[in-house]
């Protein structure tokens, strides 16, 4: 039976609230929870709660401000009996939408609530307790689900480019963001065919927490015009554009996504792979592979020859419209999927990605010999 909180309901629901958050989030320590036990006991006094109970005992129940879900929490011995579904189909009853907050290490809350309906919004900090969390919403008529930004009518929508720098440059032997070409370090090369694009309204350097000093110091010493954040990388290149997105402006209407590395990137280029991304919605710069593919079976013998006409090899920049990115990263995540590649990461959640013609100039820093051809590029661009 699902009813409304009563004065007597209030020590059993903080019993419930209290245990389902510490097992539920072990990224968050034990003590934050204790220390808003007080708080949220008196929030209980303003919200509307629903309990779930049975032979007059409470096994879960949900928090409702307005059309915001303050959370749902089951009895951890109850849960898989669909009880969080049925407080939650109480909330959505006479609601025409429902917006709440999940910890973007919560997957299996995630799970739960995008199989529920609703759609990931934004990628936003939790600065109390240091932890991403996706904003979602609910929408009683689907067709009207807009979970981005939409692009205005008029003028230039607002693009964050996030600028990832975060690798351990293993095969480079050297960080690759500092290394110095025609008198300049990568990463002040690649800031500047950034800061030359006018739709992009921001930059993100997400770096390596030990490097974000150095990366600062480029700035002082070759400054642009650009707004310019800084976040810290994760253990993998998904994780590290995910806490890039986090730092970036709710105006954003695109994500331009680019590798550190690929210092021979142009504005010219870039503006190409926006005009492709505002037509269809995704785009990544890429080149017709020159080489023969050959596909090998376990013991290295040639399986197969793909049709070289359809091979493609992807570059960046790629730039997503915000709602295709934000679901395709929030589904990800909720499966416990990570992709090394932002475009398959979009391919994974249905979405389509148009490839828009890149430049055989425009390689990725790998080894020592790449270095070479870069700075000779750099050069003959410098002297025309």
């Amino acid at each position: 039976m699902i009813r409304k909180l009563n004065s007597q309901d209030t020590d059993r629901v903080l019993e419930i609230w209290l245990a389902s958050n510490i097992q539920a989030h072990p990224f968050v320590p034990e003590e934050y929870w204790q220390g808003n036990y007080q708080q949220v006991k008196e929030q209980l006094q303003s919200a509307l709660v629903y309990v779930y109970e049975e032979r007059q005992t409470i096994l879960g129940f949900v928090g409702l401000v307005d059309r915001y879900v303050a959370g749902i929490f089951v009895d951890s011995a109850c849960r898989g009996r669909g009880i969080g579904k049925q407080l939650l189909e109480e909330a959505k009853r006479d609601r025409p939408e429902l917006f709440l907050h999940v910890y973007q290490k919560n997957t299996r809350a995630l799970a739960f609530y995008l199989r529920e309906g609703f759609t990931a919004i934004d990628l936003l900090l939790d600065q109390e307790t240091g932890q991403a969390e996706w904003l979602m919403r609910w929408n009683k008529r689907p067709d009207e689900q807009d979970a981005g930004k939409k692009v205005p009518e008029r003028g230039k929508p607002f693009v964050s480019a996030v600028i990832v720098a975060a690798g351990n440059s293993t095969r480079m032997g050297e960080s690759k963001p500092f290394i110095f070409l025609e008198n300049k370090p990568v990463l002040a090369h690649v800031l500047a065919a950034f800061d030359q694009v006018e739709e992009i309204g921001e930059i993100v350097i997400v770096c390596r927490k030990q490097e974000q000093e150095k990366a600062r110091s480029i700035l002082q010493t070759y400054p642009i015009a650009k707004p310019v954040l800084f976040a810290q990388g994760g253990d993998t290149r998904q994780q590290s554009v995910s806490n890039g997105i986090c730092c970036t402006s709710s105006q954003a209407a695109y994500f331009a996504i680019h590798d550190g590395a690929r210092v021979l990137v142009t504005p010219q280029l870039i503006q190409n792979v926006l005009a492709d991304a505002f037509t269809y919605g995704a785009s990544a710069a890429a080149m017709p592979v020159k080489d023969t593919i050959k596909e090998i079976d376990k013991n290295g013998f040639v399986s197969s020859t793909p049709d070289r006409s359809k091979i493609w090899a992807v570059q960046t920049p790629q730039i997503f419209q915000r709602a295709a990115y934000l679901n395709a990263m929030c589904r990800a995540q909720a499966a416990g999927k990570d992709y090394t590649d932002d475009c398959q990461l979009l391919e994974q959640a249905g979405a389509k990605v148009h490839l828009c013609m890149g430049s055989y100039e425009n390689l990725k820093l790998t080894t020592q010999e790449d270095l070479i051809l870069a700075q000779t590029i750099l050069s003959r661009r410098n002297q025309e």
